[in-house]
């Protein structure tokens, strides 16, 4: 990996990791973790399923910002916490967005619109 250079940032030594698979195809830059998905289906009672995570290290373990998709197929934004990276909580509510006048906003798209 010594090819690898981090541009703009730092690397950061404490994600979890797993090491390239011995018979991933050769020149595959990305694999899956063996145990996906680390999310199941139903995180909440309101939440189908979760994609498009994006983690990073927070506090004492990491926080992610999470696309989850309600059980009536309605996309909304959450937000999960892990101690290890890998066993997540997930907010039971999903993340409000306000606007610079303190006016509750939507970043879903104007179908999916249901405050």
């Amino acid at each position: 990996m010594s090819e690898i250079k981090i541009i703009n940032g730092q690397s950061l030594p404490n994600i979890p990791w797993q090491e390239r698979p011995a018979d991933l195809e050769e020149g595959a830059v990305l694999w899956r973790y063996t145990e996906n998905p680390v999310m199941g289906r139903n995180p909440t009672p309101k939440i189908g399923r979760i994609f498009n995570s994006a983690v990073v290290p927070w506090q004492d373990g990491y926080i992610a910002v999470l696309r989850g998709e309600q059980v009536n197929g309605v996309p909304h934004v959450y937000l999960g916490r892990s101690k290890d990276g890998i066993h997540w909580n997930v907010d039971r509510e999903r993340v409000q967005f306000v606007d610079e006048n303190g006016e509750r906003g939507c970043l879903t798209t104007p179908m999916t619109r249901g405050w």
